[in-house]
């Protein structure tokens, strides 16, 4: 019996999806896994940063008419134009097309924030600038806080207006994941949800920053993906991934009062607390530094964002 053709498509959570599936015995013996092999990713699936020039796409497209199962990710027009879009390459198999939805959960880093691009002219030319920082930290900067003193708030005090304002973000985004999953559903595509598990986020940690999930998501999302494609999986199974190389490890540092608001969460050895290789005293002083230059724009920027309910300047 011939093997199934299996495309993946999207960013570096196929990557992974994709090795831990290839060192699945049970579903190498049902199914070809075909990808994007050049590069520093030689990795079974279509990693979408690396395919940059018409020749990629066009191996990508050979057998993509062909192809059994197209799982992919939401790639839009943005990225690259029309022809490397999810939507312009399901027109363009017969196979059966799954949605795999991005990871992306800020209950873990709530106070990450980017400002609305601000637009400025640079050589003549219209140009945006979004600031990507921590409102917790210019929160802090704007009440008169030295570096010093904010790195002690940040690893010693705590408040119940931050613990609701981590827990509200964390609904938020569970409730977009949901309302994103359920739209897709109505309009008849297969999904392959995760929103359910998103509700463990205080019992088991699912990832270590915005968009980077935990192997333990990784192992929940590959053992659905395994059922949805009707392959057997014990529920001992422990098959060698080889996907050592793949826990994300995060130099960020997580607030004192996410840990304190999910407390049985076991953080992993690799989420040190403040170190001066992430949330040390010079990454704040450096961040202060930014805040004195730019005061206004990332004043504007926290002033419209949902934690200012919680924290008003």
């Amino acid at each position: 019996m011939s093997k199934k053709l299996i495309y993946l498509y999207g960013n570096c959570h196929t990557t992974v999806l994709g090795w831990m599936l290839w060192a699945n015995p049970k579903f190498t013996e049902k199914y070809e896994l075909v990808g994007f092999k050049s590069g520093r990713r030689k990795c079974p699936a279509w990693y979408a940063p690396n395919m940059q020039i018409k020749r990629d796409l066009r191996r990508m497209i050979t057998n993509l008419k062909d192809v059994d199962v197209f799982i992919h990710q939401k790639i839009s027009e943005n990225f690259r134009g029309k022809y490397f879009s999810s939507d312009y390459l399901k027109q363009q198999t017969n196979g059966r097309c799954i949605w795999l939805f991005n990871y992306f959960f800020r209950g873990y880093a709530p106070c990450y924030l980017t400002s609305e691009p601000s637009v400025s002219l640079k050589n003549e030319k219209v140009t945006k600038r979004s600031y990507n920082f921590r409102a917790m930290l210019f929160y802090l900067f704007a009440n008169g806080k030295s570096p010093e003193e904010a790195r002690h708030w940040l690893e010693n005090d705590h408040s119940n207006e931050a613990t609701d304002f981590t827990l509200k973000v964390a609904k938020d985004d569970i409730a977009e994941l949901k309302r994103r999953q359920t739209e897709q559903v109505n309009l008849g595509n297969e999904i392959l949800g995760m929103s359910d598990v998103m509700n463990t986020w205080q019992e088991t940690l699912l990832g270590m920053f915005l968009n980077h999930p935990t192997m333990h998501y990784y192992w929940i999302l590959c053992r659905r993906l395994l059922r949805t494609l009707e392959v057997e999986v014990e529920d001992d199974e422990t098959w060698n991934w080889k996907t050592k190389r793949f826990h994300w490890q995060n130099d960020d540092y997580l607030f004192n009062y996410v840990r304190k608001t999910c407390p049985d969460i076991k953080w992993p050895d690799t989420m040190a607390t403040t170190n001066d290789r992430g949330w040390g005293s010079e990454y704040i002083k450096t961040q202060f530094k930014r805040f004195e230059e730019n005061t206004e724009e990332f004043k504007s920027a926290y002033v419209n964002h949902k934690i200012q309910k919680f924290f008003p300047l």
